[in-house]
């Protein structure tokens, strides 16, 4: 789990994930401080709004702004009342290199002390919004399997109940996928509901992925940025017999007959999706 915290201050340049900053007024019309979907209907698919732009945001007020970016936060959910529980990599499941005794107090709470903090660094310096660039909920991404009714309670006990207090309470998460969102080692998990959250899905109404790779220009007074939200987990797929710790398109985890009405419609076809989702960016960048 990382965070990170970027002071915007100027019409600098600033490498962080993809952040290009460009000198530009606040003439234009833009939302100020809302960001929205392109349109207000949820798509049918998750993929229906990819490489769009987002429409434009405006920050206008003078001095400092900041903004948190954060990853690999999701942790597993344990029941209702109770906070996750982080995804243990000290099993004998994984490599030698993991297995240590159990730090009580930080290893089986560390997503709710990442929270802390950032519940304390908002004090002082809030966010105009948060970064979030994926893996947000382990093992596998939110339970169920695509193309299925979702509406899990992980939204709840695992994100909402979780980044809470001022300056965190209200404020848009913009993120992408990561390779556990889709399944971690298989591409059926619920992962479609990344995206379709976006729609009234949360009742803070702050999840904000409208598509699997889209882009967000957001105006300062003299500057802005332009984020540039991409798909990278074509890295993480293989050909189906191979590195099946991390293959999402491989034999082992996933079914024999494996497939995704919003996604691969097979574990033959995955690879080639994956690649063809990777694409798409690309012509940006």
């Amino acid at each position: 789990m990382a965070l990170t915290h970027a002071r915007l201050t100027r019409p600098d340049v600033l490498l962080l994930s993809c952040l290009i900053f460009e000198v530009v007024g606040l003439d234009e019309a833009c939302s100020k401080g809302v960001f929205k979907p392109p349109r207000p209907s949820r798509p049918s698919k998750p993929q229906d709004y990819n490489g769009l732009p987002m429409p434009d945001v405006c920050f206008d007020e003078p001095g400092f702004h900041n903004v948190f970016v954060i990853g690999d936060w999701g942790g597993i959910l344990f029941g209702d009342g109770y906070p996750p529980i982080p995804a243990d990599k000290r099993s004998k499941a994984f490599p030698p290199k993991f297995r240590r005794p159990m730090v009580w107090g930080v290893d089986d709470r560390a997503q709710v002390k990442v929270a802390t903090q950032m519940r304390l660094r908002a004090r002082w310096a809030p966010p105009d919004y948060i970064l979030n660039v994926g893996d947000n909920f382990y093992w596998g991404g939110v339970l169920g399997r695509c193309g299925e009714p979702k509406g899990h309670k992980q939204w709840e006990h695992v994100f909402e109940t979780v980044y809470t207090g001022r300056g965190i309470d209200g404020k848009p998460w913009l993120g992408v996928l990561g390779n556990h969102d889709y399944g971690g080692f298989q591409f059926q998990a619920a992962w479609e509901d990344t995206v379709f959250h976006t729609w009234g899905g949360s009742p803070s109404d702050r999840w904000f992925t409208p598509a699997l790779y889209y882009s967000q220009t957001v105006r300062y007074d003299g500057f802005s940025v332009d984020y540039f939200f991409v798909d990278s987990n074509v890295f993480d797929v293989w050909e189906p017999n191979s590195m099946p710790a991390h293959n999402l398109c491989g034999l082992q985890h996933n079914l024999a007959n494996a497939t995704c009405p919003q996604g691969p419609h097979s574990i033959d076809a995955c690879q080639t999706w994956f690649e063809t989702l990777w694409r798409g960016p690309m012509l940006w960048l």
